[in-house]
């Protein structure tokens, strides 16, 4: 889905999918991190609801608190042994722990991938 709904207020707002930089865990809320919005939204939905209800081939779980979106990520540092981070178009830096490794570096290797053929 390219769209959720999160409740703000006594309302809902629509967040676009392309929008969402990154989704951290808060216990048993998530702060959602968007491209226009200083301040993150805080909603009352597990990660897992997030990591299962937006696009798999844009958001990938790199830690148990982190939910990235991979239009947003700038380089990886790190080699395939030792600590590793996403840094972000917005300048953050996030860590993928060592049992998300793996999946984080095949699905970043097919994203690139896939943006290199998108531009040519």
């Amino acid at each position: 889905m390219n769209i959720i709904n999160i409740p703000v207020g006594s309302g809902k707002k629509v967040l676009l999918a392309k929008n969402i930089v990154r989704i951290e865990s808060a216990g048993n809320y998530s702060k959602i991190y968007t491209n226009y919005r200083h301040e993150p939204y805080l909603v009352a939905k597990v990660l897992r609801w997030f990591e299962q209800n937006l696009p798999q081939e844009l958001f990938i779980r790199v830690h148990k608190s982190h939910l990235v979106n991979a239009l947003f990520m700038e380089e990886f540092a790190g080699d395939t042994s030792m600590y590793c981070t996403i840094l972000l178009k917005n300048g953050e830096t996030i860590a993928i722990s060592r049992r998300k490794k793996n999946s984080f570096l095949s699905h970043y290797t097919f994203f690139k991938k896939e943006a290199l053929a998108g531009m040519a």
